[in-house]
């Protein structure tokens, strides 16, 4: 079917409408969820102070009880704050993110309806130019997510397991500190993190993410340039985009086979 230029000037304004709106909406969402995270670590700050406190007192044998009384009404002026002003801004954060998700479906209804309109040339240029590059991006977003989160655990272990050795061997006493549950609880986070890595597996996740999106781009820039296995297809384009379609789809398809063995091995020594 013959793409009019009517049509595609109606699809691009449409879609860049729905771009903006979308990007609008979204600095909204998130100057609101800046605000939200403000008052969650403003909640944290005064639990961890009414906590000090009350250890101050019991633990240390110091006269923290003004302390505590601080931080408790602290905390009773932040859930009265958050209940008249903060409940308002969970609410319209709430309202934008369906907003958002409304813009999301419309724009995939648009290009759904936009691609029933291709030609088969046009639609090879819109898998190798829109498509595909997205398919990286992706792939390599998840890889850095999986990647720090497997430093920040790896670090908070090393971190916490150098304290655990410090306070079993005596620093606790040298430095005057009288908190005998200090050195448990930190045994406790080291084994809860070590056993969220080996369940998770965040730096394998990583390597297989990084790896399709490396293979992928590669096969991209070789039916661009025309090199390797495409040398020969560099008469017969569509046999060429057939190739490379072929084992961008195949590589998406072992790497969703790798994240099943990767879930499958971790349920395998939950049995055992």
């Amino acid at each position: 079917m013959q793409l009019h230029n009517g049509s595609e000037y109606d699809y691009h304004q449409t879609r860049l409408l729905l771009e903006r709106n979308w990007r609008e909406k979204q600095l909204i969402l998130n100057q609101e969820r800046r605000m939200l995270g403000r008052w969650w670590l403003t909640a944290l700050a005064l639990v961890l102070l009414f906590a000090v406190g009350i250890a101050g007192a019991n633990y240390l044998n110091s006269n923290w009880s003004f302390l505590s009384f601080l931080a408790g009404a602290g905390i009773l002026a932040f859930l009265v704050g958050f209940i008249s002003v903060g409940r308002m801004t969970l609410t319209s954060s709430w309202n934008h993110q369906t907003e958002i998700a409304g813009i999301k479906s419309q724009q995939k209804i648009l290009e759904e309806v936009w691609l029933q309109s291709l030609e088969t040339q046009q639609y090879h240029q819109f898998y190798q130019k829109i498509v595909v590059p997205s398919i990286i991006e992706d792939y390599r977003q998840q890889s850095k997510v999986n990647r720090v989160l497997h430093f920040i655990s790896q670090l908070t272990v090393i971190i916490t397991s150098l304290l655990v050795t410090g306070l079993t061997s005596g620093l606790d006493t040298k430095l005057g500190w009288q908190i005998p549950w200090a050195a448990p609880l930190l045994s406790f986070i080291v084994s809860l993190i070590t056993a969220i890595m080996g369940f998770f597996k965040f730096r394998e996740r990583s390597y297989h993410m990084q790896q399709t999106a490396d293979y992928i781009e590669q096969e991209k820039t070789a039916l661009e340039l025309g090199i390797r296995h495409y040398k020969e297809y560099r008469n017969k384009p569509d046999e060429a985009f057939s190739e490379f379609a072929e084992r961008v789809e195949q590589s998406r398809e072992e790497q969703t086979k790798r994240q099943q063995q990767l879930e499958q091995s971790t349920d395998t020594k939950e049995v055992a």
